[in-house]
């Protein structure tokens, strides 16, 4: 089987098509899955509009509900997804063939999260660059020593990875959701992720564009997602 390509989104119709159009013919990605996390009507119909347009059956739309929040959507994403790996990826990023046929190569580990070694803006230049940790297997056992690390923190909030799509659901539904560290999604599960004795690796070559937006969760929620960031470093501090 092929890769499936998971991408969230919420009130963003004007940048979902953006973040997948590069690879929508790659025949490695046979499936992608959009979920709406219950935007305003108009941005919901306007979105279906975008999809419908480009009449592509390996496209599937779906809108919850309510909103659930960025770190319930990705799971539904992900649930939603029938192949055995999966590119998580967040609406306000793009990917290209390139992403896609390095993480087709690769030597496929179930208990592996892999990291893009590079982020880059929209205007090309590099966001961030995690070519340090390039050579680390990241474990719940080591990842204390590099907490403190330049990067290290922007490294587990990256948040969009390739990924086994049931040990990914196998760490989540194993875990019952903390309200206030899940707040920042990313850098929560990649917690979970290596509290679940998973591994984290950086992959040479990797790479994506960051497109940033005023109205991302980030942005409107900066200040609780920096105190998640803070509680979540300190407990891999005192990780054993």
């Amino acid at each position: 089987m092929g890769i499936s390509l998971a991408i969230t989104s919420f009130n963003r119709s004007n940048s979902v098509i953006e973040a997948f159009i590069q690879v929508v013919d790659n025949s490695l990605i046979n499936e992608i899955i959009i979920v709406d996390d219950h935007s305003e009507k108009a941005e919901y119909i306007k979105l279906w509009n975008l999809i419908n347009n480009l009449r592509d059956d390996k496209i599937t739309l779906l809108r919850n509900e309510v909103n659930l929040g960025p770190f319930k959507n990705k799971y539904t994403a992900v649930k939603a997804c029938r192949n055995d790996w999966v590119i998580l990826l967040d609406s306000d990023n793009m990917i290209d063939n390139n992403y896609v046929n390095i993480v087709a190569r690769l030597s496929k580990e179930e208990d592996i999260l892999y990291v893009a070694e590079t982020l880059y803006r929209e205007d090309k230049e590099i966001g961030w660059s995690y070519a340090d940790f390039n050579e680390l297997i990241i474990t719940k056992k080591n990842a204390k020593n590099y907490i403190d690390r330049q990067y290290f923190e922007a490294l587990l909030n990256t948040g969009n990875h390739f990924f086994n799509r049931a040990r990914y659901i196998q760490v989540v539904e194993s875990t019952k959701e903390n309200p206030v560290l899940s707040v920042n999604d990313a850098i929560y599960f990649s917690y979970l992720w290596l509290q679940n004795r998973k591994m984290m690796k950086v992959v040479p070559g990797l790479y994506y564009t960051h497109r940033a937006t005023k109205d991302s969760w980030w942005a409107t929620n900066s200040k609780a997602c920096s105190l998640s960031a803070s509680e979540i470093t300190a407990k891999i501090k005192r990780w054993k």
